[in-house]
């Protein structure tokens, strides 16, 4: 997936399946290469919950 600042929502076929996924009540965290980590050969990820909002803020662009 391109960063969060790239992304057009209207062609990013991952942001729909993150919006799908977390509309169906999922659990949905996103990390980037920089979050990610191994300690005693176990990968670990820093990483960030999407949760749904009510309503989206006018500032985002939809993909819908």
């Amino acid at each position: 997936m391109y960063p969060w600042d790239e992304i057009q929502p209207e062609h990013d076929s991952t942001l729909a399946i993150i919006h799908e996924c977390v509309k169906r009540g999922h659990k949905v965290a996103v990390a980037t290469p920089a979050n990610l980590t191994i300690r005693d050969s176990i990968a670990y990820a820093f990483s960030s919950v999407i949760k749904k909002m009510d309503k989206v803020p006018a500032q985002f662009k939809s993909f819908l």
